[in-house]
């Protein structure tokens, strides 16, 4: 006990030990002080390449990407570029269809304008026959005379609808007007219409009746 009251009074007393003893203490807080920040450094060091290492990476990738939406958007615009080609394709066809079934339905229409009294004049040629035989048989008479004016109004009213006899006799014969009922030898070139059994009429640019005739053979 007193020893040990000894010691402390002889630290009391030496205060240059205490305080060489302290600074050595100090000295060594402020190594591991020391060394803590050298890790702290090293350690942001070792983050900020990482860091950079990220970011490199982060960089490629996004270049990468917008390489690829560039790419995208590249083939989108060729692919819009292809379709508004296909529909403007599509749509001259449509109009030029259209056009073609306006000019066809036109044609149509006045082909079946002109030739609406086809069926009628072609039943009015039976008439005209019978007209034209009771003039043959009928001979100056008052009679004939009447047949006769009836005759010229009803070929009045078939001209006026473009109907007029086909011409044959002479001719060649022309299987497109004619129809042949009998050949025979004759003098004349071969296929000439030698007699007419039955007189054809045309309707403007349509053959309403054939002639019905004989052709040298």
């Amino acid at each position: 006990m007193i020893k040990m009251q000894e010691n402390k009074q002889k630290k009391e007393k030496d205060p240059k030990d205490f305080m060489k003893k302290k600074h050595e203490e100090k000295s060594d807080d402020d190594k591991n002080i020391e060394a803590l920040m050298e890790a702290i450094k090293e350690a942001s060091k070792h983050a900020e390449s990482k860091d950079e290492r990220k970011t490199h990476d982060e960089k490629a990738h996004d270049k990468k990407h917008e390489a690829g939406d560039e790419g995208g958007k590249e083939k989108s615009a060729e692919d819009k570029d292809a379709k508004i080609a296909e529909l403007t394709d599509m749509v001259k066809r449509t109009q030029a269809e259209f056009i073609n079934f306006k000019n066809r339905t036109e044609k149509e229409t006045k082909q079946m304008l002109e030739y609406s009294t086809f069926d009628v004049m072609k039943k009015m040629l039976p008439i005209i026959d019978s007209f034209e035989q009771a003039l043959k048989n009928e001979a100056g008479s008052e009679f004939k005379k009447g047949v006769e004016m009836v005759y010229a109004q009803l070929m009045d009213v078939m001209k006026a609808e473009g109907v007029k006899p086909i011409d044959c006799i002479g001719k060649k014969f022309n299987p497109y007007y004619h129809e042949v009922m009998i050949k025979e030898k004759s003098d004349k070139a071969e296929d000439v219409v030698l007699e007419e059994f039955q007189k054809g009429y045309m309707m403007k640019e349509r053959v309403l009746r054939y002639s019905k005739v004989k052709v040298s053979g």
